[in-house]
């Protein structure tokens, strides 16, 4: 049986952030009701329990899935049972903001089968909160970890954020150490980035931002403090202990299948992606009425999935495998490997066992780095073409 990952993407927000954007809606018990029951529809009309396929990952994503009420979660998480054949170690992952979750709502999850956990703490300094447009303080997170941890939670990961106007060094260290006390098994923390069309985006020149070399010697403090901690880098923005790597997220980087539900969510099956509408009660409607609620869809050449292997591959601590690449995809890698051995005189890529990788500084250039390995693959010759 192959492996599959299952994701369901719940776009509930109590508050839009203003830097977010991806797709997120407002919510009411009503809307919470009927999304749920399209969800679990469309769940049904997806049978797969004669596919083939073994679930080993389920991830609720977002928006702020933990703003459900458990009773809907717990209809989702019943059809995904009926519909889909689930390992009985499957990892299960909620998202979570620290002002929709309590003890009992953590209990509740916790019996519903989700071992793991990802709070959304972005920072410890509740200035740098306020500004993100978060609705929550540091208190409320480690409320929350206090919380998820007497409800059972023994696999928990939070989200940290570098690069926020009026940052420095020394708080964005402190964030740092914050969350560390916490001792989560999983950090994932990312640079902010303006997204066109945000709040933030549109604001810009309210903010005062971080110099860009401020914020790359934030990267690198952070990585070398995590490795001084034991965690483990396994991707660019992702560290985790005890082997508690994402494996939902690592599906992603691996190219491996997944199938999404929910406005938005995207898919990967039998060389297949495509995504739904970007609307939710478009999506309910289109599930009820027999409507059309496919957005995209595109067949994945060979072709693509080599540049995409580069790309992702590229991503994490594990890097490319050569040997992987050629018989995958039938390419010789020689003309990859020597733009590598140029990154690597730079100190921006290097040999890891038989594979290649990038540093944490390469990690910083990585678009760019990507970019002039895509030009090698344009050149590379098909093994089919030298025989």
């Amino acid at each position: 049986m192959k492996s599959l990952g299952i994701y369901i993407h719940t776009p509930f927000c109590a508050k839009k952030c203003a830097y977010c954007d991806f797709y997120s809606a407002p919510g009411d018990k009503k809307t919470y009701s009927s999304y749920a029951s399209a969800l679990c529809r469309h769940i049904e009309e997806s049978n797969m329990t004669q596919s083939g396929y073994k679930v080993d990952t389920i991830y609720f994503g977002g928006g702020t899935p933990s703003l459900m009420p458990v009773r809907e979660i717990e209809h989702i998480v019943k059809a995904l049972r009926l519909n889909f054949n689930i390992l009985s170690d499957a990892e299960m992952t909620i998202e979570a903001n620290p002002d929709s979750i309590d003890l009992k709502k953590l209990k509740k999850l916790k019996s519903l089968g989700f071992n793991r956990i990802s709070i959304g703490a972005q920072s410890s300094n509740d200035d740098e909160l306020a500004t993100l447009g978060r609705i929550h303080n540091f208190d409320g997170v480690k409320a929350a970890v206090k919380a998820a941890r007497v409800a059972g939670f023994e696999n928990l990961s939070l989200d940290l954020m570098y690069g926020i106007p009026n940052q420095t060094m020394e708080s964005f260290k402190k964030s740092l150490l914050d969350i560390l006390d916490l001792s989560p098994e999983h950090i994932s923390f990312y640079a902010l980035k303006l997204e066109e069309g945000t709040p933030m985006a549109q604001c810009a020149d309210m903010y005062s931002f971080p110099e860009d070399d401020t914020v790359a010697d934030m990267y690198l403090m952070a990585v070398d403090l995590l490795k001084e901690r034991g965690y483990e880098q396994y991707e660019i923005s992702n560290f985790a202990k005890g082997g508690k790597v994402s494996r939902h997220n690592v599906k992603y980087w691996n190219l491996d299948e997944y199938l999404g539900f929910g406005p938005s969510a995207h898919s990967l099956l039998n060389n297949l992606r495509f995504s739904y509408v970007k609307d939710t009660n478009s999506y309910i409607k289109g599930i009820f009425d027999s409507g059309v609620v496919v957005d995209s869809r595109e067949e994945i050449y060979p072709s693509e999935q080599a540049s995409e292997y580069i790309m992702l591959s590229l991503r994490t601590a594990n890097g490319i495998s050569p040997t992987v690449f050629e018989a995958r995809y039938s390419i010789f890698f020689d003309e990859i490997e020597k733009a590598l051995c140029k990154f690597s005189d730079m100190g921006l890529a290097e040999h890891f066992g038989t594979n290649w990788r990038l540093t944490p500084r390469g990690f910083l250039v990585s678009n760019s780095i990507i970019s002039e390995l895509l030009i090698a693959l344009e050149n590379s010759k098909t093994i089919k073409e030298r025989k």
